[in-house]
């Protein structure tokens, strides 16, 4: 991956606290940003879920304190590098929510990063940027994620496979709540008292697979003194990398990806918030029967919508060949567009969006426009909920 020297960021905004990182054009590497007191990790002065709970009662957010947030993180970086604007920013967050992630956009913005420099993506693509931009030999038999966080230990399998000429990467997921986790991520137990449960926990994910690299991350493994039975477990057959950064550095490499689009060209994400299945509309383009393609399987769902105009042929229904990645037959979800007024060949136009709220939910709205000043609009709209 070849990159001139301009500042390139990763960015993780947590509940409670937040990170940056920069791409390092000399050794290629996502490294960490100095923040207060030389941290590699900031306390945000207020946590998200305040900034955040007024949106529950439908109350305006506190968008001046996620705004100093993000121009502090903004400005660490770039006086950190001694480099006045960032070319490309990716931020990652845990809950990928249209309020938080419409909230951010704006907030960049405020900054001048709009769509062109700025994405979003979660804490489980960040992951799978990270652990697939190492060398072959640790992610070949795949990887395994441990989060062990206040809500328990949230663990994410990534494993490699080919589809035709596509890698897909695909995850499992699984969360390990129980109590006796709970207290020790608390300080109500010490690691040691549950290092029976972490090693079940592992051999039951791994089930008599050799997996080639387990991370740990989160607050329960924020320590250099992990339980021995458990240490000795995971050291055994696989690389083990533990540390808190993991998902910064792995935003920073899908910035990277952004500029320029070399390791993951012929990839494709089946992980949380990726779409999994592809949309496509057969259209009759200047005479000649064309594949539109609407939605890419593997896009993240936050950054998939689109809007499209088509002018109508005789035509009362618009047909969606629904191709998901593996596992399943294509199949056809159909649009009805019997509700709109009949005109002759030609004399409608529609405006037809692609809006989704989740990896598996899509809100398709289909507008008549009328034809120009020869046939007026009917004003009419058809909505359809597509489940994916």
């Amino acid at each position: 991956m070849k990159i001139v020297d301009e500042l390139i960021l990763g960015i993780d905004i947590g509940d409670k606290f937040s990170q940056v990182s920069y791409y390092d054009v000399k050794t290629q590497t996502a490294e960490s940003v100095p923040l207060i007191g030389n941290a590699m990790i900031l306390k945000n002065p207020v946590p998200l879920n305040i900034i955040f709970e007024n949106a529950q009662q439908g109350l305006p957010i506190q968008m001046d304190e996620l705004t100093k947030l993000v121009g502090y993180l903004l400005d660490s970086a770039k006086k950190f590098r001694k480099i006045s604007d960032v070319n490309k920013i990716c931020v990652t967050v845990e809950e990928f929510s249209i309020t938080l992630l419409d909230a951010l956009k704006t907030v960049f913005s405020i900054y001048g990063y709009n769509a062109d420099r700025l994405s979003f993506i979660s804490h489980e693509e960040s992951y799978a940027y990270y652990a697939f931009s190492m060398k072959k030999e640790l992610w070949s038999g795949g990887v395994l994620l441990l989060d062990y966080s206040f809500k328990g230990i949230a663990a994410f399998q990534l494993a490699n496979f080919k589809i035709k000429n596509n890698d897909i990467i695909a995850e499992e997921y699984q969360l390990f709540e129980d109590n006796e986790l709970l207290q020790a991520v608390r300080g109500e137990k010490s690691l040691e008292e549950v290092d029976e449960r972490l090693v079940k926990i592992v051999k039951q994910l791994m089930n008599g697979k050799v997996i080639s690299s387990i991370y740990l991350t989160g607050a329960g493994f924020d320590t250099d003194h992990l339980p021995s039975g458990f240490l000795k477990f995971i050291c055994n057959r696989q690389r083990v990398f533990v540390g808190q950064n993991l998902y910064v550095k792995g935003a920073c490499i899908a910035a990277c990806e952004n500029v320029v689009a070399t390791k993951y060209t012929n990839t494709i994400f089946a992980c949380k918030n990726r779409i999994t299945t592809g949309i496509e509309i057969e259209i009759l383009e200047r005479g000649k029967n064309r594949i539109l393609r609407v939605v890419k399987p593997g896009t993240n769902w936050y950054e998939a919508g689109r809007t499209m105009d088509f002018i109508m042929d005789d035509c009362t229904e618009i047909k969606l060949k629904m191709i998901p990645i593996a596992g399943k037959a294509n199949y056809e979800e159909i649009v009805d567009l019997t509700d709109f007024p009949y005109r002759t060949n030609k004399t409608t136009r529609i405006k037809m969006e692609f809006k989704f709220t989740a990896d598996d939910r899509c809100l398709i709205t289909v507008k008549d426009k009328g034809f120009g000043d020869i046939v007026r609009s009917s004003g009419k709209l058809i909505h359809k909920n597509l489940k994916i």
